[in-house]
């Protein structure tokens, strides 16, 4: 019997603050996103987002605009996440409850949809928008419209800050094993 056991253990360090060139070419990015989300280029859009965030880690716009390209891909998980770190930078970012609620509702969470657009229309009072929404996801409640069951989406439900700002601000620890076995 051969066993194998290789064991990498890698730090993750928050970069400081970006440079202003750093702000301007995640802006930039940012911009393109934008444009590819119009043209309907999703995984595009996606991966500038991404890259503004690699550039500038600190702007809630970034994340907020990648959840949206996550929603329209139907990654509702990975578009909350996203929705919960630009909630995090900023609590009065009411677009990110809005678009978080939008994200729930398409989970047939609607409970959670309910919450986050009357949180949105706490903090920006008028958008019919979130009206539209909170009442939708209101009639969606009583209802009793029920939660979707558990799948392969949001594989680590409950586990803030896996891999993203808003965590430790000093170190993450990853560990990656693998494992070899014969008989």
């Amino acid at each position: 019997m051969i066993f194998f056991v290789n064991s990498v253990t890698l730090q993750l360090r928050k970069k400081g603050p970006p440079s202003a060139a750093d702000r301007e070419e995640a802006e930039r990015m940012k911009t393109e996103g934008n444009n590819l989300m119009r043209t309907e280029k999703f995984q595009e859009a996606l991966s500038m987002y991404s890259k503004a965030i690699e550039l500038d880690g600190s702007n809630p716009v970034f994340y907020c605009n990648r959840a949206a390209a996550h929603s329209k891909m139907n990654n509702h998980h990975l578009a909350i996440e996203d929705c919960q770190r630009a909630i995090d930078m900023d609590p009065s970012y009411s677009k990110a409850y809005g678009r978080m609620g939008l994200a729930h509702s398409s989970l047939n969470k609607h409970k959670e949809a309910v919450d986050n657009f009357k949180k949105a229309l706490e903090l920006e009072p008028d958008n019919e928008s979130y009206k539209s929404n909170l009442q939708i996801a209101e009639d969606k409640v009583s209802s009793g419209v029920t939660p979707a069951g558990p799948g392969m989406p949001g594989m680590f439900p409950g586990m803030p800050g896996m891999g993203g700002p808003g965590g430790d601000p000093v170190a993450l620890s990853l560990t990656i094993f693998s494992f070899q076995f014969s008989l």
